[in-house]
């Protein structure tokens, strides 16, 4: 009771707070809402909600299960054999697709809430569109975007592994008893991709909001703290903080820049917790892996930057279009597998 009064009190403390200094920073807060729509128009929007659609179809309809019937990756996590697509489209589509492919597949019953909470941290990593297109952009390497999305991944797959060594060796994989019926199969692709549509719509307007919410926190916050506003937007708004450590440079931008995309920043975060906080998921090993992720990648960035020094001036030359290029040939990937598996699974299921 008492810890409930004192997270009461913090919270009410911390609205108004918020409160009074929207109150005098409007115009600053006014600029940052700008430049977060501008961001999500730009270079969110378009690779995430084609990506949303593809991937809550794949997950939803299982179409992956022909390919990895036999070797199923999701079994060296001890995770239900339907985990593993939405591993796979959770690290090749970016957030917030690993979050919401957990939660689709645990409303579909294929996955509990204790493995699904062990599936969303494995699952949640930043996508290699903006690892390639935007981060390794601003460093003007490409070779770092490589590295670094290589590193994330390696870390996420190596955690998950761990963590999958402390479930007890006879324990049954667990499945959400009250979940709805699903009919599956190739009868119901008409009414996956109008559901997918319309819910990853809504989604990304989600997106949106939490962008806009919290790059208007980290603006606040540095026209106070000036010194320290490549931190706050590390901590709040990861994409901000992948900026401010590009402009930053040297060994501590690099490695904020990679502690950026390991950990995500509040902002992702919360996303994540909007999916699998109304399905009571526990995040709790989320949290944990996204930290221990940021500094890892922070410190490899930096060991990077040891042996190969990058110069953060010319990526706008060199780069220009490096995302929409890096986003459509993935984009094309995806439908080109999409479209194979979907037509393996009609004579193989």
């Amino acid at each position: 009771m008492i810890r409930q009064k004192i997270a009461y009190a913090v919270s009410t403390l911390a609205v108004c707070v918020l409160t009074v200094l929207l109150l005098f920073c409007g115009p600053y807060a006014a600029e940052a809402v700008r430049s977060a729509l501008a961001l999500f128009v730009s270079r969110v929007l378009p690779p995430l909600f084609p990506y949303m659609v593809l991937s809550r179809m794949i997950v939803s309809m299982d179409l992956l299960a022909p390919l990895t019937r036999r070797r199923n990756p999701a079994r060296l996590f001890c995770l239900p054999d339907r985990a593993a697509s939405v591993l796979l489209t959770g690290l090749l589509c970016g957030f917030p697709v690993g979050a919401a492919g957990t939660c689709t597949l645990y409303e579909n019953g294929g996955i509990g809430r204790r493995d699904a909470g062990r599936l969303a941290a494995l699952s949640s990593n930043t996508g290699p569109a903006f690892v390639l297109g935007t981060a390794a952009a601003l460093w003007d390497s490409r070779a770092y975007g490589v590295f670094l999305f290589a590193v994330q991944t390696l870390s996420a797959l190596i955690i998950a592994f761990l963590a999958a060594r402390r479930v007890p060796a006879d324990t049954v994989y667990t499945v959400n008893a009250d979940a709805k019926e699903t009919s599956g199969g190739c009868g119901s692709f008409s009414a996956e991709l109008c559901r997918g549509i319309s819910e990853s719509a809504s989604a990304c307007l989600t997106v949106c909001a939490y962008i806009v919410f919290f790059r208007v926190l980290a603006a606040i916050c540095s026209l106070f703290c000036p010194g320290l506003a490549p931190v706050f937007g590390v901590i709040f708004e990861f994409s901000t903080g992948c900026a401010d450590g590009a402009s930053l440079g040297g060994y501590a931008g690099i490695f904020l820049t990679g502690f950026a995309v390991g950990s995500a920043g509040l902002c992702v975060m919360m996303q994540n917790y909007n999916y699998l906080g109304r399905h009571g998921i526990p995040t709790k090993l989320l949290w944990g892996t996204k930290i221990l992720q940021g500094f890892l990648c922070g410190a490899a960035s930096a060991v990077f930057f040891r042996w190969f020094p990058l110069d953060p001036g010319g990526s706008s030359a060199v780069f220009a279009e490096t995302f929409s290029l890096n986003a459509g040939i993935v984009l094309l990937s995806v439908l080109l597998l999409l479209s194979k598996v979907y037509k393996i699974s009609n004579h193989v299921i």
